[in-house]
């Protein structure tokens, strides 16, 4: 009730809600009075069980909620929808006209980071995002005890919270060269990505890889495996280097090449910051979105006149 109140009260004529929990609220809000693009940055359901057993693969009992909620909002009649990749605009073509389907990119504030590239620690290994399953975030670990055989100079730190703080936090207490910092705060990130020689993200699951982006931004290169929203990335910014999905010894090598090539990372790193200035700023990606605003406005009048 709210939101429909602050729509009326300020004359709000489109709504842009985001998956997951605004989404369906604030769409009922707007319903039959104004038009919505609903904006999705990546969803899960898929597999068996009419699309349930991916949910339940993430989060175990509790992904049948999540599952339960994201079939909710995926079957409402938005005016236009909007995705941060064209790998989750695929998965998206089942429930909606792809022609309503816009893809508007992840954005970056480059106020925010460094305007040039500065001294990295030498052999720093940086995880930043979510402690949790799809994020694989133990072969981080895995792959550094294989990158430490052969150089001393190697850790790792390791950023953010979730369900596995606690047993990553434990992995690193018996590392001598792993930490694990916990939840930090803006600036603290940003000077971990400034700092750290390479970024990790063994994940299975993205929707774009917004961590990677801000370590390009941060003149910083990457290693993540080869998944299709991180191999679209990796395309458009030529910012880092792709293992094979859960080939841990692949992840190492990787790791290892931008630890002891620095050269090699800086070149990639240069690229990813420069294809950001180009493509990737808020004014950027606020353009695309406006177009698809101004898309779903005509679509929407143009049915109701």
């Amino acid at each position: 009730m709210e939101a429909k109140q602050i729509i009326k009260d300020e004359g709000i004529e489109i709504v842009n809600p985001h998956a997951f929990r605004p989404c369906l609220p604030l769409y009922l809000a707007s319903c039959n009075n104004i038009p919505s693009v609903a904006t999705f940055h990546d969803i899960y359901s898929r597999g068996r069980a009419f699309g349930a057993e991916n949910w339940v693969r993430i989060y175990s009992g509790w992904g049948l909620l999540g599952w339960g909620m994201e079939q909710i909002i995926l079957r409402l009649p938005y005016t236009r929808v909007a995705t941060v990749s064209n790998t989750v605009k695929a998965k998206l073509r089942k429930y909606f006209d792809p022609s309503r389907i816009d893809v508007v990119f992840c954005g970056i504030d480059l106020s925010v980071f460094p305007s040039k590239r500065t001294q990295k620690v030498r052999g720093r290994v940086l995880y930043l995002g979510r402690m949790i399953q799809y994020k694989n975030v133990q072969d981080a670990i895995a792959a550094m005890d294989i990158v430490q055989e052969r150089n001393k100079e190697a850790h790792i730190l390791f950023a953010g919270s979730g369900p596995l703080s606690n047993e990553i936090a434990e992995l690193c207490r018996r590392r001598k060269f792993a930490r694990y910092l916990g939840r930090v705060d803006q600036d603290e990130k940003i000077r971990l990505l400034a700092e750290a020689q390479v970024i990790v993200l063994p994940s299975s699951e993205e929707g774009w890889g917004i961590t990677l982006m801000e370590a390009n931004a941060a003149f910083t290169p990457y290693v993540a495996y080869d998944i299709p929203a991180v191999n679209e990335l990796t395309r458009t910014l030529k910012g880092g280097m792709l293992a094979e999905h859960r080939n841990i010894r692949d992840l190492a090598a990787k790791i290892s090449v931008l630890i002891e090539k620095p050269e090699i990372g800086i070149s990639l790193a240069q690229q990813g910051r420069t294809a950001i200035e180009r493509d990737f700023t808020w004014e950027a990606v606020a353009s695309r979105l406006e177009k698809s605003l101004h898309k779903a406005l005509n679509s929407y009048f143009a049915t109701t006149s």
